[in-house]
């Protein structure tokens, strides 16, 4: 039953997306492209696979959503993070998928806009635009509306997840003069104490001396 099929619509060429939806009905659904269609019946069929029941109405859209989860967060968040949400989300977000049923939410779209920003906007502006919808649909998994978060590994796949490894390589270290005057003000103020911390390179104190800080 779970199948696309290309079509014409009201004279243009469409892909119909022939599904069983979570509430066990048939349903139709009609995108411009294969690749949309596709995306589409895959997210249908994994909802489809495990229906929900949420005490929130299923025709909810993301705006709406999105005021009550920041009234929730903001009992048990810092402001600052609620207010950094809430400025994604006016600014970047709701403007594109605000009147979108959370349960209409499509990977497919989400991928196409996070990759158009990435155009305009510095990667780690768009990381924080998807995680806050990843924190948001996480909330709405919780609360039943949905099943998975569409959003899941999109972070990865479009690399806005630095590696370890490379946050390591890109850590600054000293030159030469800011390591010589970090060791000459560690010998002036604890010279006792310098050894262990400029290693070979301080000032070092007689070493009878070295084997107990001042005052021991």
């Amino acid at each position: 039953m779970n199948h696309t099929t290309q079509c014409t619509k009201n004279g243009k060429t469409y892909w119909r997306v022939d599904y069983i939806g979570s509430d066990r009905q048939r349903h139709f659904k009609f995108l411009p492209t294969k690749e949309q269609a596709d995306d589409f019946l895959a997210d249908a069929i994994q909802l489809s696979r495990q229906p929900t029941v949420s005490d929130l109405p299923m025709t909810i859209t993301l705006a709406a959503y999105a005021n009550r989860w920041l009234e929730q967060i903001a009992t048990h968040l810092k402001p600052r993070t609620v207010t950094s949400y809430a400025d994604t989300l006016r600014v970047h977000l709701l403007p594109d998928f605000g009147t979108i049923r959370v349960r209409d939410l499509q990977r497919g779209k989400v991928k196409a806009f996070l990759s158009s920003q990435l155009k305009t906007h510095k990667p780690n502006s768009v990381r924080i635009m998807h995680a806050t919808l990843r924190a948001l649909l996480n909330a709405a998994v919780d609360d039943g509306l949905v099943v998975a978060n569409v959003t899941d590994k999109l972070g990865r796949s479009l690399k806005l997840v630095t590696k370890a490894k490379v946050r390591t390589e890109t850590i600054k270290a000293m030159d030469r003069a800011q390591r010589d005057a970090f060791l000459a003000t560690a010998a002036r103020i604890e010279p006792w104490w310098a050894p262990i911390v400029g290693g070979a390179g301080a000032v070092r104190a007689p070493a009878w001396r070295g084997l107990c800080p001042r005052g021991g």
